[in-house]
């Protein structure tokens, strides 16, 4: 984006013939787009990272949450186990009888 200026300007001052004081005004010009410009660029990049911090909050309450979810299944599972295990060993142990 500087670089567009600078060659605009260059343009600009080979094509026409500038006073001293139009040189000076555009020179302050050029100044003032340049700290907008910073600025700019500044303040975009200070949202991006506070951005990127929020999204990295997300992700690791979701990583939490799929821990959570995973420890269920597994305590799921072991119930599930224990009685699949217990209904055919009381299943075994009635057919003798």
């Amino acid at each position: 984006m500087a670089r567009l200026f600078v060659i605009l300007f260059l343009f600009v001052s080979l094509s026409f013939p500038f006073t001293p004081q139009e040189e000076k005004q555009l020179i302050k010009d050029v100044a003032e787009i340049k700290a907008t410009l910073k600025t700019f660029m500044e303040q975009t990049d200070k949202r991006f990272t506070e951005l990127r911090e929020d999204m990295n909050k997300r992700f690791e309450f979701i990583d939490k949450r799929f821990d959570q979810l995973y420890t269920f299944l597994w305590i799921i599972t072991g119930i599930f186990t224990t009685l699949t295990a217990s209904v055919i060993a009381f299943a075994g142990g009635t057919e003798g009888r």
